[in-house]
């Protein structure tokens, strides 16, 4: 099996050394930490204007929107100024430029949580832009952050993921965006003081394995093949989108994916996963053929539990991407589950998602 996570990368921004000046672009920009006062937004009711002005239209990056933009009480003296952000861009104009950017400011001065900001390219080539997102969202990471967009197909469309890092695994934020207005479109609950929104999305993934075709949500340990990595008895939460948010859908007691073999010598793959009490009659067995795109399906397939064949995976590659089956007399305690893949022809490989169900526990 191999790893092929639907959670971004995060990538590695150049130095502030690197980014002093973006006069290879055409114009002439000092970034925050090369001068003194920072260029920054002016905020005014919560919305702000720009207070850069430029000689000429250029194309900015999303990364150099945020930086050229950063918001000035999010300026940490203690720190690097400038270095604290992720952004990405939600669409592009007509010419390759970022119409829509949305950045993340995960820290700044002592006290002062994080802030999301949107910014909208005007026809000057300047972007104006707010802050946005439920003041009480907890945005703050001790690490870093990381923000993506993805297409979560059929009645979803984009959906903002925003991943931030601390001393524990990575939390994560869902939104959508109609143009105006963001809101939250993922599972958030008060923390216990009142104060502050907190997700229940850890270490998540979106993944295609509904038969509606939007791309389902889990959050929790993937098992890619790692025997370390996972332990039988982990079990993962599954999200599904009902219309205006992700909200949670069934207990994963087990998740994996896996990848048919580029060799015909290649044997089926095991995993063991853990049944608890109480829940032999209420799991499904729930197959996802390809990756989030449609593509990378399998040629067909086997499925096994305990050496019995419980499921076949069909091979037709525009044909059913979902199977679903519903497993009776699975005993509490260790099961093993076994995947044997063929791959399509002429291509590399293939990827499944194997998901376990468990309708016995309610949120």
């Amino acid at each position: 099996m191999n790893l092929l996570r639907s959670l971004s990368v995060l990538y590695p921004h150049e130095s502030i050394a690197d980014r002093r000046s973006l006069r290879p672009l055409g114009i002439a920009i000092t970034v925050l930490a090369a001068i003194s006062t920072p260029l920054t937004l002016a905020q005014q009711s919560n919305n702000a204007q720009l207070a850069a002005s430029r000689p000429e239209v250029a194309k900015l990056s999303a990364d150099q929107v945020a930086t050229a933009y950063y918001p000035e009480d999010m300026v940490d003296p203690d720190g690097q100024a400038g270095e604290n952000y992720c952004a990405v861009a939600y669409e592009n104009a007509a010419d390759g430029a970022p119409a829509t950017v949305f950045a993340v400011y995960p820290w700044g001065p002592p006290g002062k949580s994080g802030e999301m900001w949107e910014f909208s390219r005007q026809p000057s080539g300047d972007y104006q832009g707010r802050q946005v997102g439920d003041p009480k969202l907890d945005l703050n990471a001790s690490d870093r952050c990381n923000i993506s967009v993805t297409d979560a197909g059929h009645n979803v469309g984009k959906v903002i993921e925003v991943a931030l890092w601390g001393n524990r695994n990575s939390s994560s934020y869902l939104f959508r965006w109609d143009g105006t207005h963001l809101t939250t479109a993922g599972p958030v609950d008060l923390d216990p003081s009142g104060r502050w929104l907190d997700t229940d999305l850890n270490n998540m993934a979106f993944v295609p394995i509904f038969e509606d075709g939007a791309l389902g949500v889990v959050s929790g340990p993937l098992d890619t093949g790692d025997s370390d990595e996972v332990d039988s008895d982990q079990h993962v939460e599954l999200y599904r989108f009902d219309g205006k948010t992700y909200s949670f859908y069934a207990t994963g007691l087990y998740m994996g994916e896996f990848s048919s073999c580029s060799s015909s010598s290649c044997g089926p793959d095991h995993a063991e996963f853990d049944v608890p009490k109480g829940s032999m009659g209420s799991l499904v067995l729930r197959i996802g053929n390809g990756d989030a795109s449609g593509a990378k399906r399998v040629a067909g397939g086997i499925i096994a539990l305990n050496g019995k064949v419980v499921a076949e995976i069909p091979g037709s590659a525009g044909g059913t991407r979902v199977t679903v089956r519903r497993l009776a007399h699975v005993a509490a305690g260790k099961n093993k589950l076994t995947v044997s893949l063929k791959r399509m022809p002429n291509s590399p490989f293939g990827l499944v998602y194997v998901v376990i169900e468990d309708h016995t526990k309610k949120r």
